[in-house]
């Protein structure tokens, strides 16, 4: 059965939401510690005061309650308003700074992504329920700068990509993140974007088929001294 993060509460979690708050931050609290493959729903009701009856109440096991924690620490709730391409870009690599940066995350992530290699659920369930939505809410985003077509929607997807990865890598590495570095990827991220086949000049146009041949054409002629200026 697939994980239903943050699915709507029945019964007493309606009634109680004061429980189920307490159950998420523990949830969390036993994952910093004691990491996914080791955290344990008894461990976790035992820190949020409730029996374990309230945790299944509300979650089917532990994938789907770590999922509805995270959920709610990585939904994008910010409403981001761009003057250009290059302003959504810097506003959505400051607010990915934020995310990556936020105590939390930085504690789990790490191990999560650790133990995505060994438990294709849960590689499954990141992906379609924390790092989906953030992909889709930047798509959006960059959507508003960008040609709606197959060519935009790819530059997009690697552009995303370039978003968090170099941001995360740096912090793995406990490198520093200053303006300066972030408004060179946001350069990097922008011109990528702005070279498009749909955005670029005429004179930047890609070579057709036909060009590319006559240029593979010449190339081979003058390499065979039939070439303007050959030796006879």
């Amino acid at each position: 059965m697939s994980p239903t993060p943050g699915r709507p509460a029945t019964g007493a979690a309606v009634r109680r939401p004061r429980i189920t708050d307490a159950v998420l931050t523990a949830a969390l609290d036993v994952l910093e510690e004691a990491g996914y493959e080791r955290l344990s729903m008894d461990e976790v009701a035992r820190r949020a005061g409730v029996g374990k009856a309230a945790l299944y109440r509300r979650w089917s096991g532990k994938l789907d309650m770590v999922l509805d924690a995270l959920t709610r620490l990585s939904a994008p709730t910010e409403q981001i308003e761009a003057a250009s391409l290059a302003d959504a870009v810097e506003k959505l690599l400051r607010q990915a700074v934020a995310w990556l940066t936020d105590a939390k995350i930085r504690a789990v992530l790490p191990d999560l992504i650790a133990q995505a290699g060994r438990h294709p659920e849960l590689a499954s369930a990141l992906r379609d329920h924390v790092g989906g939505p953030r992909r889709q809410w930047a798509d959006k985003v960059l959507g508003a700068w960008t040609p709606d077509s197959p060519a935009g929607s790819r530059s997009r997807e690697m552009a995303i990509d370039l978003l968090a990865a170099p941001l995360f890598w740096r912090l793995a590495q406990q490198l520093a993140i200053d303006d300066d570095y972030l408004r060179r990827l946001g350069d990097l991220i922008t011109d990528a974007l702005a070279d498009t086949p749909a955005n670029r000049r005429p004179s930047d146009h890609e070579p057709t088929s036909s060009e590319r041949g006559g240029a593979v054409s010449t190339g081979l002629v003058n390499r065979c001294g039939g070439g303007t200026g050959s030796a006879g």
